[in-house]
Order: C-alpha cells, then sequence, then structure tokens
C-alpha cells in the first residue's frame, strides 16, 4: 500500500441520538426490573456505540488503526463514528516553520554576511508518521 486510504465515515450525531435511544431503553429496562435487558443494552452502547464516535478539528485528521494495521485517515473535520476498536490518534495537518539563527560570515574576499533560514514544513502522508511513532513507542 503506497498511498494514504482517506475514509469518509458515517456522521456521528445519528449515532449519538442512537446512543441516547439505547441509554433510554437500558435505563427503562432497568426500571422495569428487566436487569437482563437492561444490562445487554448498557454493554452495547458502552462498549459498541460510544467509543466509535470521533471529533475531528480543522487543521488535523486522524490515523485509524486496527490490532496494528493501518485502515484509513479521517481528513474531513467534524464530529464521526468510526470502528470503536480502532486506536485514533490525532496528527496536525498545519505548516510548521523552523526559524535558524542568523549567522555571519565573510566571503572570499572578506565582506561580512549575515545568513539565515527559515525552513517550512507540513505532512503530506500522514499513515506513515502515525505509524513510525506507534512502532518506535
Amino acid at each position: 500500500m503506497d498511498s494514504e486510504k482517506i475514509i469518509n465515515p458515517p456522521s456521528g450525531y445519528a449515532i449519538f441520538a442512537l446512543f441516547l435511544i439505547l441509554l433510554g431503553v437500558s435505563i427503562a429496562a432497568l426500571a422495569l426490573e428487566q436487569v437482563a435487558m437492561g444490562v445487554l443494552c448498557g454493554v452495547i452502547n458502552f462498549v459498541l456505540v460510544l467509543p466509535g464516535l470521533v471529533i475531528v478539528n480543522p487543521n488535523e485528521s486522524k490515523v485509524l488503526t486496527l490490532f496494528g494495521k493501518y485502515v484509513g485517515t479521517v481528513k474531513q473535520d467534524g464530529f464521526f463514528w468510526v470502528n470503536p476498536f480502532t486506536v485514533k490518534k490525532k496528527v496536525s495537518l498545519r505548516a510548521f516553520n523552523l526559524n535558524g539563527q542568523q549567522l555571519k560570515v565573510n566571503d572570499k574576499v572578506g565582506n561580512p554576511i549575515e545568513i539565515a533560514a527559515v525552513i517550512v514544513w507540513q505532512i503530506k502522508q500522514m499513515r506513515f508518521v502515525r505509524l513510525k511513532i506507534i512502532c518506535n513507542t
């Protein structure tokens, strides 16, 4: 796989509504003394529905890995639902600046010259950066 895989997950608002409905069903079932159904709805709610909700802020992306294997990258900002078993790592999309110090040097004739460097860089392949960090930690 040479390029990153950009995924477009479903909206998190509908899944959050499902979370609230399942939470209500779980509370109602426990109130009506149907413990098995209440616990089952609660486990489904807090193990499968809630951990999959993810917020992607502007100028960020989320790199998704499932059991150490790269699944995809979410670049679009918003509220989404992804596989709850994936590890979601944040990677910044903004441009970074590195300002070098000003140095005084002399040219061949002996004239003083002041030089400096400004380096601007931005991450293009989010999957490589995050996977290297995951492997090295």
